[in-house]
């Protein structure tokens, strides 16, 4: 009889933890499926409702999930409450669901947390950066043919196409590289300060080639970290701006990223309505609203996001007309302009002071865990920078990889709290 039990339990065990990555798999791929109409575009919210009664299942065992889901359903709550104004306009289910759409992070995080760990998850990242990489050659080799096999516009810079790699996105093939380059330079204890020298010229090279410029951030974030030591920090990082200015000096790459960012900012500016930079203009406005509705903003599934169609707010503001809200052009680009129109200031303090807790959430466990101070530092100033020109939290791929970095990040110990304190 018990026999039976623990081959049964074993078969559970087995198809739980085949369920998981597969859901991870697909997660991963999820752009590219997508596009290419192997799976419904709606699988992911599938997933996540899955995640959502599965993440409260399991925080009635495991502390560091009951942690995640208290956290959780508090910020859920707190956002309703603060979107009651908008719910004669938008509806309750468009409030509830964009609510849902903006914490879907936390639920990955579970996810990841109880059925892969930090040690697997680890595993699991070396994976991504392997055929990220692998796609991006591909990408890089066939042209416009990938853009076209994906279904996806070609964006040019500096006279050659963007690549856009097995994310179909260039913006996510940049936040990509930037998260796993924090984890692997600043979250493995293991990894030497010059091999780390050498990971960040690689991690920046790749971001680089990915053509993306928010990504690039993660060099002085680590540099600013390395010298708050000594004088051999910094001689380091002399070394490091020296070797990118002269690898940069033969090409007019970072001269055309500043001239085009003059340019938005400057459009933006003089016209915001008129302008043609969708970020510009989502920063823009998002301030107008958090100042005249201070301190809360406009609601859940008013402004910047999926639930957002057809807002009263775009009317009130003047881009009703504007085909960026008309054909949902990049209005969810900034994630950061996204909360703080819904939200106000006093919402994306919230959001962001629970963001931090969700980096130590796995401190709760009865095991000791430890995470580098260094990861911590960088990674959440690295994710505040994506939150202001990419869909970071919004969107389920980078949230994913951002939420798979996090729990990638801990060094387990078998070692009881209790004990460690005797």
């Amino acid at each position: 009889m018990t026999e039976s039990v623990t081959k049964l339990g074993n078969l559970f065990s087995f198809y739980k933890y085949t369920l998981a990555l597969i859901v991870a798999v697909c997660l991963f791929f999820i752009a590219p499926l997508t596009k290419l109409s192997l799976i419904p575009s709606f699988v992911d919210e599938v997933i996540l409702f899955g995640l959502f009664f599965y993440t409260a299942y399991k925080s009635r065992t495991d502390k560091v999930i009951g942690y995640i889901f208290v956290l959780y359903l508090i910020l859920f709550v707190l956002f309703v409450a603060m979107s009651l104004p908008a719910l004669s306009s938008r509806g309750l289910t468009a409030v509830l669901l964009q609510v849902f759409i903006h914490l879907k992070y936390m639920l990955f995080f579970a996810f990841f947390w109880a059925l892969f760990g930090p040690k697997y998850s680890l595993r699991f990242a070396y994976f991504i950066l392997a055929v990220t990489v692998l796609f991006l050659l591909i990408n890089i080799l066939t042209g416009s043919w990938f853009n076209t096999l994906l279904d996806t516009p070609i964006n040019l810079r500096s006279g050659g196409a963007r690549p856009i790699g097995i994310q179909a996105d260039t913006g996510s093939l940049g936040t990509t590289f930037a998260l796993l380059g924090c984890l692997f330079i600043c979250g493995l204890k293991s990894v030497s300060r010059s091999n780390k020298v050498v990971l960040l010229i690689i991690a920046s090279v790749l971001i680089l080639v990915a053509s993306t410029r928010t990504g690039l951030i993660l060099l002085p974030l680590i540099v600013l970290w390395w010298l708050r030591d000594s004088f051999k920090s910094f001689v380091i990082a002399i070394i490091l701006v020296v070797c990118a200015a002269l690898a940069m000096k033969s090409s007019n790459y970072m001269d055309e990223i500043i001239e085009i960012t003059i340019d938005n900012v400057e459009s933006t500016v003089d016209d915001p309505v008129a302008s043609s930079y969708i970020r510009g203009i989502m920063i823009f406005f998002s301030f107008e609203l958090a100042n005249d509705r201070f301190p809360l903003g406009t609601g859940a599934a008013t402004y910047g996001t999926v639930m957002s169609d057809n807002s009263d707010v775009y009317a009130e503001i003047g881009l009703q007309n504007s085909r960026y809200f008309v054909d949902k052009e990049g209005i969810y680009d900034s994630n950061f302009a996204s909360l703080l129109g819904e939200f106000g200031y006093f919402g994306v303090l919230l959001y962001f002071l629970f963001f931090y807790k969700m980096i130590k959430a796995p401190m709760k466990s009865d095991t000791v865990y430890r995470c580098e101070g260094e990861f911590q530092f960088v990674l959440f100033l690295l994710v505040l920078a994506h939150a202001i020109t990419t869909p970071i939290f919004m969107n389920t791929y980078p949230a994913f990889v951002l939420a798979l970095v996090m729990v990638a990040s801990y060094h387990g110990s078998p070692v009881a709290k209790v004990k460690a304190e005797e």
